[in-house]
């Protein structure tokens, strides 16, 4: 294995989720594309987060969320109007004006090397 298939991407986020005492309560395995937001596991996500609150969603990569603007953003915004948080094992997801800059700059570069 090189590391990058979906077993490593779940172990790398629980490895993340164990270093910040989280408790992992479910995985969602998604293997199609993050240049769509039509995806099966997402859809199971989100109505995963309908039913709880507080629940920190963790990626191992902004590109597995979404690999442009138009897929990651409104995504994003939702886990977060959904009363739930977002973390990247790679980068700080926050509101600050440099926090966003990095992330867009991320997605726009996951936009341009797919």
């Amino acid at each position: 294995s090189e590391g990058n298939g979906l077993d490593s991407q779940e172990r790398i986020c629980r490895g993340y989720a164990e270093r910040r005492s989280l408790r992992v309560l479910a995985a969602f395995h998604d293997d199609v594309t993050g240049s769509t937001s039509n995806r099966r596991e997402l859809d199971a996500l989100f109505a995963f987060l309908k039913s709880h609150r507080g629940i920190v969603v963790i990626i191992d990569d902004l590109s597995r969320l979404g690999r442009d603007e138009d897929v990651y953003w409104p995504l994003r915004d939702a886990i977060f109007a959904s009363g739930n948080y977002l973390e990247a094992t790679t980068i700080k997801i926050g509101n600050t004006a440099d926090e966003i800059f990095v992330e867009r700059l991320l997605v726009n570069f996951g936009a341009h090397t797919r």
